[in-house]
């Protein structure tokens, strides 16, 4: 900084706090991910988490399930109710397993958590992307 120039949080001067304010919102966001850690769901989601990795090959059927969940969303020009169902189909035998479900269940609450977050921050902060 110039020895004569005032620090100020006004982000658009060259002198101003542009480090302070990522220090302030560094420590906002670990507030969130602090507070988003103590949330029932997700220690639901992590006493699961280790219950399944006390069977491994029970964990290795779940994370192929998940796996090809997060295909099949991301997969173009499929037909997804049919493939979907498929794979319902496929792994229902495994899904009856209680704590499979409720894995499953903590799993998306968890994701739902974040997506709120993100839809959060797209909605309050604007950026104009042109289409592609």
């Amino acid at each position: 900084m110039e020895k004569n120039e005032e620090k100020t949080n006004d982000l658009t001067n060259y002198y101003g706090g542009l480090e302070e304010i990522m220090d302030i919102i560094t420590e906002r966001l670990h507030a969130l991910t602090d507070a988003m850690r103590n949330t029932i769901d997700y220690q639901s989601y992590l006493k699961l988490e280790a219950e399944l990795d006390k069977d491994q090959e029970l964990k290795k059927k779940v994370d192929e399930f998940r796996i090809r969940n997060f295909a099949l969303q991301e997969a173009e020009n499929i037909d997804l109710f049919e493939a979907v169902d498929r794979v319902e189909k496929e792994y229902r035998d495994l899904r009856k397993n209680p704590v499979v479900a409720e894995y499953l269940a903590a799993e998306l609450s968890v994701c739902r958590m974040i997506q709120k977050v993100f839809a959060t921050i797209n909605n309050e902060i604007k950026i104009d992307v042109p289409e592609m």
